[in-house]
């Protein structure tokens, strides 16, 4: 995902660059400059919770879900695990629904 959400930041969403450096800084004074991760789980679930109606939890969680189900060329979606968890096939290898068209008689 960090991968996608960088490609964002430099392309598509340069415009929310500042939204994450200052959320950032907000999230930092939240854990104490601790890494969110090492928190206990009580401890995350009250940042983010006093964190969740800011621009930034917003940003994040739109780009999180970008990313998640964006096609993996865009550094997202790695190895198409987004797409197989909503069973999307993305083979573009579709078949007629209702068997062989025969172009020369006009029939299925």
């Amino acid at each position: 995902m960090i991968y996608f959400i960088d490609t964002a930041l430099v392309t598509f969403a340069q415009d929310k660059q500042d939204i994450y450096a200052k959320g950032l800084v907000e999230l930092s004074s939240h854990t104490d400059g601790r890494p969110l991760a090492t928190l206990s789980a009580d401890r995350q679930i009250q940042v983010l919770t006093a964190i969740e109606k800011t621009p930034f939890f917003k940003t994040v969680r739109d780009h999180t879900i970008m990313g998640m189900f964006a096609s993996p060329q865009h550094g997202g979606n790695y190895k198409k695990v987004g797409w197989s968890q909503i069973g999307y096939d993305d083979s573009l290898n579709f078949r007629a629904p209702f068997g062989a068209y025969d172009k020369a008689e006009g029939t299925w």
